[in-house]
């Protein structure tokens, strides 16, 4: 099989003549308000891969974001978790064999973090836990090298996105769908992008990440940036993961065990600004993405 290439690159791999590409969401903060629920919330996509490929596929990112965090000292890391509802909603966008971005807005009206990637060749290649490995690779792996966390930018010419919302801190859930496709199609799904045997793989994160200017993690001790409206624990002393203080003798508050708010962020700063006050113009805004800090007392 032939390498990953970034999708603005267009070209084909003259091994096997496979093409492989991908594609990611880039979001900003004014994307998160005034939200219309999504027409296709009562859609049910009845071909969804099986629960073994799903798992699969949350395993190799949480494999990653575990590497990620030990690598750069990060705080507040989550370890992602299956979404059905997620799930149903990339299943429902593979299903059109449509190559670009859509269906990202879930049933609540908040968009969701969308990465695309698919493989075509003389044959169609089964959608199994080796073009997990490979989605992965060209999202992560391949463009890993090109993002410098520093300054939050990525290399010039070179496309990051994709392994930014992989490794996004803050992203809790993820589900994704599969489709063999005889033809994909443009943006406008009539116009024919490309004639050919393809596996299209699409994965929807909620919170979403890829917000502009803005870091992907924060540093510090694990977990020691954790959220959680009912508590968190921290999965192999390195992720983040959300539990129940209240049946849970494991499980640490909002504040921790010497009563010090263990959320340092920005969410913080802006809750302490009254942004979280329902009567706030930033109240939709916090609620999609600092819902915890304004659970906490």
């Amino acid at each position: 099989m032939g390498n990953g290439v970034p999708a603005s690159a267009d070209k084909e791999e003259a091994v096997d003549k496979v093409f492989v590409a991908a594609h990611q969401v880039v979001h900003d903060a004014s994307d998160m308000s005034d939200r219309e629920k999504r027409s296709t919330c009562n859609v049910i996509a009845d071909n969804l891969p099986t629960d073994g490929w799903q798992q699969y596929m949350v395993e190799a990112h949480n494999e990653r974001r575990f590497n990620e965090a030990v690598t750069f000292g990060i705080s507040d890391e989550n370890k992602l978790t299956y979404n059905q509802e997620l799930a149903m909603m990339a299943q429902f966008r593979a299903n059109k064999c449509i190559w670009d971005h859509g269906d990202y807005i879930d049933c609540n009206g908040n968009v969701v973090g969308q990465n695309m990637y698919y493989v075509s060749g003389s044959e169609y290649h089964p959608i199994d836990n080796e073009i997990t490995d490979r989605a992965l690779v060209g999202w992560y792996e391949n463009e890993k090298p090109h993002y410098d966390p520093s300054s939050t930018s990525c290399a010039e010419g070179k496309v990051c996105g994709h392994y930014t919302q992989v490794i996004w801190a803050a992203t809790e859930r993820m589900g994704c769908g599969a489709r063999m496709c005889e033809t994909l199609y443009g943006g406008d799904g009539v116009t024919v992008y490309r004639n050919s045997k393809h596996t299209l793989v699409v994965c929807n994160y909620s919170p979403p990440g890829n917000y502009v200017d803005m870091p992907p993690f924060s540093q510090g001790p694990f977990c020691s940036k954790c959220k959680g409206d009912t508590g968190y624990s921290c999965s192999n002393g390195v992720l983040c993961t959300k539990c129940d203080h209240r049946i849970d003798v494991d499980c640490v508050n909002c504040n921790s065990k010497q009563g010090d708010v263990l959320d340092e962020s920005s969410c913080t700063f802006w809750k302490g600004s009254g942004f979280c006050a329902a009567e706030s113009v930033y109240s939709a805004f916090m609620q999609q993405n600092c819902k915890d800090t304004c659970a906490c007392p």
